[in-house]
């Protein structure tokens, strides 16, 4: 008799596959779970604000979504391998794998309800790179992959021993190398300075400036939205691009710091906020979506982009207090002035608060290299008053105060500095209180009131006013009763350039052309005349006076003169 009876087909066995891909899920759930933690805790965030209205800031959401459902993933698993046989022989079914199949669902809604994708381009578009962004898509990404390749030991868990120990251990080993891969990945996108050319120089001392007009040197031509200041070895140009330093005596480049892939709905530098502290040596820069950057002016290296000064302010470049040759590095609001170290960004000290008497929203503040003005608006024993309170420029404390009575208490003055010299005009028609400017804390005790004048031009010796009636004076800075009238008219000041320039042995106006003077008897002489080329501007620089001309093209024209 034979037996007619056939046996049943093996069913194949996973064990080993599921095995494998559950060692390699776990050390990337390990690994991605470490990477979520690291970018919530550890990873430099954005250095400016990421605005809703441009991109949602996702980098602490992925983090969150890493760390929670990498956590989730391996309790999961591990409940899986512990009891899911045990529930399923009570009929109760495998929960473990009905969870992880949730966790892969969440994971998937977030791609689609976060659009990570498109949302982490556009942040990288408008924003400068910074690292905690790709390190929280870095860990959000080893998570879901560690979660679908465990997802098949949570349905069904292999036995014991399944898998060799040679084979897990080097499935463990490429998670380790895929852990490793992603971190690199994650800090190369996050490495703004990538986007960056920058080249530095050896610190040289920086040619004396000049005494004369002397003859052209060189001539540069440079796009409309440039900015040019004096600084360093010589100047400096400000381009959206980035900034380059040149030397004063040839016009040669020296360091630079440019973002060739700068845009305008991206980061790039805002020209208007390149400011030079001579007297700091140093370079102030505000970049756009990226924030503030400040330089050594003669090297080109950074001194710092993180400091009281960027935490302290969230605005721009209009923190930055002083006329263009004596700027320092401060922040004024509503009566409220800071003033730091520009080489460090630490704050030096803040200035007393405005008295209860006075209006903080009237206060104003004037600077200059030899203290820090606050112009108040009061009401005095005298009845209402304008409150000038000299502060140390150095430490802040109060020196002086003088209070000049007025006929209206909520009308401030206007303020300006040229040149050191700080003026304030209120301009009243009913009252002798129209114009007042002086040079320092002891000369705003005795400065007299006066009619209207333009302050023009000054150096450490001299002072040039202008009347309404063009009449121009040189006064003593020393001592303002020494005056007199000069044979020569000079337009006031512009708001947007210097139209003049007082050297040791020249003056120098771009008001009717080019034309200089010698000093001190101011005979006028005759420069050589610039071939196309309409002077709209004056800056003396280390090694050169520098004259800015406007072309029939849409570009400046930069001129260097250097004495004989």
């Amino acid at each position: 008799m034979t037996d007619s009876s056939t046996s049943l087909p093996r069913r194949p066995d996973y064990s080993r596959p599921v095995s494998a891909a559950a060692v390699l899920g776990v050390i990337l759930l390990v690994g991605g779970v470490l990477l979520g933690l690291y970018s919530l805790f550890i990873a430099a965030d954005s250095r400016v604000d990421v605005s809703a209205d441009v991109v949602t800031d996702l980098s602490t959401d992925l983090g969150l979504l890493a760390v929670g459902l990498g956590i989730a993933s391996l309790l999961v698993l591990a409940s899986a391998l512990r009891w899911a046989r045990t529930l399923q022989a009570k009929g109760i079914g495998n929960v473990p794998s009905a969870a992880m199949h949730v966790i892969v669902v969440i994971g998937f809604l977030a791609v689609w309800r976060l659009h990570i994708p498109s949302t982490v381009e556009t942040t990288f578009e408008h924003y400068a790179a910074f690292p905690k962004l790709p390190m929280s898509v870095a860990a959000w990404a080893l998570v879901v992959v560690g979660t679908l390749l465990v997802l098949g030991a949570a349905i069904s868990p292999p036995l014991y021993g399944a898998l060799p120990k040679r084979t897990g251990a080097i499935m463990a080993a490429i998670g380790v190398l895929a852990c490793v891969a992603a971190t690199g990945a994650a800090v190369w996108a996050g490495d703004d300075s990538r986007f960056f050319d920058h080249r530095t120089v050896a610190d040289a001392p920086a040619p004396p400036s000049p005494n004369q007009l002397g003859q052209e040197r060189f001539r540069l031509m440079l796009p409309r939205n440039t900015t040019v200041v004096a600084g360093g070895h010589g100047f400096l140009v400000a381009t959206p691009t980035g900034i380059t330093a040149h030397d004063g005596t040839t016009g040669a480049p020296r360091w630079h710091y440019q973002r060739p892939t700068a845009t305008k709905r991206g980061v790039h530098l805002d020209i208007e906020s390149l400011f030079s502290i001579t007297a700091e040596n140093t370079v102030v820069t505000y970049w756009n979506r990226l924030g503030w950057i400040a330089f050594d002016a003669t090297t080109g290296e950074i001194l710092w982009t993180d400091s009281d000064f960027t935490s302290d302010s969230e605005s721009g470049p209009s923190t930055l207090r002083g006329d263009e040759k004596h700027t320092v590095l401060a922040r004024a609001e509503d009566g409220d002035f800071r003033r730091y170290d520009a080489r460090t960004g630490n704050r030096m000290w803040s200035a007393p608060p405005i008295p209860d008497r006075c209006r903080s929203d009237k206060s104003q503040i004037a600077v200059t290299s030899l203290a820090v003005y606050q112009v108040m608006v009061c009401r005095d024993t005298i009845g209402p008053a304008t409150t000038v309170r000299t502060l140390d420029a150095a430490t802040g404390a109060i020196t002086t105060e003088r209070a000049f009575p007025t006929p209206e208490p909520n009308r401030p003055p206007t303020i300006s500095v040229v040149d050191d010299v700080v003026s304030l005009d209120w301009n009243y028609r009913t009252t002798d209180l129209r114009h007042l400017h002086f040079v320092s804390p002891a000369h705003l005790v005795t400065a007299e009131i006066t009619t209207p004048v333009d302050v023009l031009v000054a150096d450490r010796t001299t002072v040039l006013t202008s009347t309404r009636f063009d009449e121009t004076t040189a006064s003593d800075r020393a001592d303002f009763t020494r005056s007199r009238t000069l044979p020569l008219t000079l337009d006031s000041l512009s708001p947007l350039s210097y139209q003049h320039l007082l050297l040791d042995d020249e003056l120098i106006s771009i008001a009717y052309g080019l034309k200089t003077w010698q000093r001190p008897e101011l005979n006028e002489t005759t420069p050589a005349p610039l071939t196309g080329c309409d002077p709209a501007g004056l800056v003396s620089a280390p090694g050169t006076t520098l004259v800015f001309c406007s072309t029939q093209t849409h570009k400046w024209q930069l001129i260097g003169f250097t004495p004989h």
